[in-house]
């Protein structure tokens, strides 16, 4: 089976030192347009990929994804920046996230320079609305209790794959975990044996 390439445009940029709404002005394209691109939804075709490649510096062949062999290189953050994730996917309801593999790589959080783990996920859907709305990046640091009311990132795993969904922390037991969400106002239980891992959100940014 031949894996398709996966664009590295997200990742060159912040080698390059230049901010993805940077980028798309200069490639004259929409910031919105270009995401679509760096999250990996879509994948540019040789003619745009030659425009963010004079635009970065670099060649086609690495927006692209490809390596001198014609295979995907690996992929590398710097000691400031985390995964972001940010795919839908089907899960729960209209609000779970792909975080089997990171779309880019941002900045740190403030927040979280003293932690050498953390990642980023994008709200998918507006089920916790008006606290988060869809497209907002919130920040995790693995290693701190989640506690009542807190905004915590559940990662799911199953036979189709990880998973990860933005809710309130109620409790937890042995058998399930109780979370909470806004729009519309429900609490859900979930397996515990489905759960991979609770984390603290400990900051957000607004794109």
């Amino acid at each position: 089976v031949t894996q398709m390439s996966s664009n590295r445009i997200a990742e060159l940029a912040a080698r390059a030192g230049i901010k993805i709404p940077e980028l798309a002005k200069r490639i004259d394209m929409k910031a919105a347009t270009l995401r679509v691109y760096t999250r990996g939804e879509r994948e540019p075709r040789p003619a745009l990929a030659e425009k963010i490649a004079e635009a970065l510096g670099c060649t086609a062949n690495e927006v692209m994804g490809f390596d001198a062999n014609g295979g995907p290189p690996p992929r590398e953050a710097s000691d400031n920046q985390i995964p972001l994730y940010g795919n839908a996917a089907a899960g729960i309801g209209a609000d779970v996230t792909d975080v089997s593999s990171p779309v880019e790589y941002i900045d740190r959080h403030p927040a979280m320079m003293s932690s050498a783990s953390g990642y980023a996920v994008f709200v998918i859907g507006s089920s916790m609305e008006p606290r988060f709305r869809e497209g907002e990046i919130v920040y995790c640091r693995p290693g701190k209790p989640a506690r009542k009311g807190d905004d915590v990132v559940v990662q799911l795993e199953d036979d189709k794959g990880r998973t990860a969904i933005v809710k309130e922390y109620v409790s937890a037991d042995d058998t399930v975990i109780t979370l909470r969400q806004f729009n519309p106002e429900k609490t859900i239980t979930i397996p515990r044996e489905r759960v991979i891992s609770v984390h603290t959100v400990c900051g957000t940014t607004i794109v």
